[in-house]
């Protein structure tokens, strides 16, 4: 019988197999987990107290093969299921008939070191990120557990803020877990974002959301324990900030002359690609190390997200302004403020982006993007 004790008995091949050594290996079965490990006499020799049961299951099977509609089955091999196996579908890709999900609580006997993951695998964002294709990922939830193991991801992907249920089973060899057997998730600590300047500002939170989503790292490299907050952005921070944020598309097309010693060059040349060429200072340049104004802070963001005009007035101080229908659909959406709390009728349009402004106005778009 097998592990979950089917009877084999009877179940013989209409069709003869084929009795062919596989030319790589001059074999019949691989030492592998391709096939059922087989390690021969030696491996007996070394295991004398196993080798009668190894013997007996062997002769006992002699001549015996696992067929469905008279056809032999593909079958695979697991040292243990965590208690449940899987449906072919929920791992591979294929569904096959004669294998479906089963009970298995001979896998849970004290006797197997294998019955459970202890200690627990960790598995980092980052690596989430990567294997399920998000540019950064910031929350992850079990949707449901095995079999056919379901977890909620949320992250940046695709320029949006979104929540995906994806497959842990189908993954599960990417994410370097032991099987597809997931019973329960954890979220860790992560990697900490506790910059030590921000505890003042009424940004604190977006500071933060903007850290957990790689859009900063800080602004004292290596060791990035600050952000400062009350620092002035430059367009070419402005740039990297957007890329970040929205994973913008590669180019190969270079704008402007006077970013080739900017390390923004990259992020200039895909936030133009996307938003145009007239985001520059002046003919041809674009400025890297110029402070940004909250007036063309605005444009960057409406060309960045592609957030639809408006003709509705949302603060008087934006009033002729040449950016004044990109300054109002940032009330208008939500994503600015003003600049005069409660009041909230300006915009400060000439006034400078500071750093957590910019953590504010960055984690809304985000969102508003996201829809």
């Amino acid at each position: 019988s097998n592990e979950n004790g089917v009877s084999l008995e009877g179940y013989l091949p209409t069709e003869p197999y084929s009795p062919a050594r596989r030319s790589s290996c001059y074999c019949h079965i691989y030492d592998s987990i391709i096939d059922q490990n087989y390690r021969g006499r030696t491996n007996e020799a070394s295991n004398a107290a196993y080798y009668p049961a190894w013997v007996s299951a062997v002769s006992d099977t002699s001549g015996q093969v696992i067929t469905y509609s008279d056809r032999i089955i593909q079958a695979f091999y697991a040292s243990s299921t965590g208690g449940v196996t899987e449906n072919s579908e929920h791992v591979f890709v294929t569904a096959l008939p004669y294998l479906k999900s089963v009970s298995d609580p001979w896998s849970l006997t004290s006797s197997n070191g294998f019955a459970t993951w202890d200690p627990p695998i960790t598995v980092s964002l980052d690596k989430v990120a990567s294997v399920y294709g998000f540019l950064s990922v910031t929350d992850v939830t079990l949707a449901n557990a095995a079999p056919n193991a379901m977890m909620n991801i949320t992250g940046t992907k695709n320029g949006n803020v979104v929540t995906e249920k994806v497959s842990i089973a189908k993954k599960y060899s990417s994410l370097g877990l032991r099987s597809p057997t997931v019973l329960s998730l954890t979220l860790g600590d992560g990697q900490s974002y506790a910059f030590t300047d921000i505890s003042d500002s009424v940004h604190e939170s977006d500071i933060n959301a903007i850290a957990e989503l790689r859009i900063t790292f800080g602004c004292n490299p290596p060791e990035n324990t600050l952000f400062c907050p009350l620092n002035s952005v430059t367009r070419g921070q402005m740039a990297a900030f957007l890329n970040r944020a929205l994973a913008l598309p590669a180019t190969t097309q270079d704008f402007f002359t006077d970013d080739e010693t900017s390390i923004f060059e990259n992020d200039i040349n895909r936030l133009v690609s996307v938003a145009g060429t007239d985001l520059w200072c002046a003919s041809g340049r674009y400025c890297p190390n110029e402070f940004i104004t909250r007036a063309e802070m605005a444009l960057f963001l409406q060309r960045a997200i592609d957030l639809q005009a408006t003709e509705e007035v949302s603060f008087d101080d934006a009033v002729g302004n040449p950016y004044e229908a990109e300054i109002n659909i940032l009330g208008d959406t939500g994503i600015s403020k003003g600049c005069n709390p409660p009041t909230n009728d300006r915009f400060c349009p000439a006034r400078t982006v500071l750093r957590q402004e910019m953590a504010s106005f960055l984690i809304r778009a985000v969102t508003f993007a996201g829809g």
